[in-house]
């Protein structure tokens, strides 16, 4: 009896893991680009900050096992204005522009510059490889341009 209950159990969690592809959704590796709209120059030394509210689906193996949950990274732009991020794919992702990092106490949202959000994968969205706005907070206005590297 207890077998037969353990083989159903088993049965329904490898049923959930093909269904939710097991691990989730894949990654896909971009630059981003910051400028300054009025005079075109990158913004050098800009904090960005990516994030994802979910990794994966409710069902997957990987919510299951306690594995996903938001998904966060920072990267400070270049001398060209440039960082490399990582974006999950199908999900809403927040990329927000923060001054420099070094010496703040204060908190991200109250340092925040400018932000977009933005789903690249979305049918009929156009985000790759052209100049995006994001929404000005404070300062002068500012778009990315995000141009994908390959999967991650």
């Amino acid at each position: 009896m207890i077998g037969r209950a353990v083989v159903g159990v088993s049965a329904v969690f490898l049923s959930l893991a093909a269904l939710s592809g097991c691990g989730g959704p894949g990654s896909v590796a971009a630059v981003v680009s910051v400028r300054d709209v009025e005079s075109a120059e990158p913004v050098v030394g800009a904090t960005l900050v990516v994030q994802s509210k979910s990794r994966d689906h409710p069902l997957s193996v990987d919510t299951i096992f306690g594995r996903s949950g938001p998904s966060e990274h920072r990267r400070t732009t270049d001398e060209l204005g440039m960082a490399r991020i990582t974006l999950i794919e199908g999900r809403l992702t927040r990329i927000s522009v923060l001054p420099s990092d070094r010496g703040s106490r204060e908190t991200d949202s109250a340092r925040e510059l400018a932000f977009v959000n933005i789903e690249p994968e979305a049918p009929g969205i156009e985000a790759w490889d052209r100049w995006l706005p994001l929404v000005s907070l404070r300062g002068r206005p500012l778009e990315l341009k995000l141009e994908r590297t390959g999967a991650r």
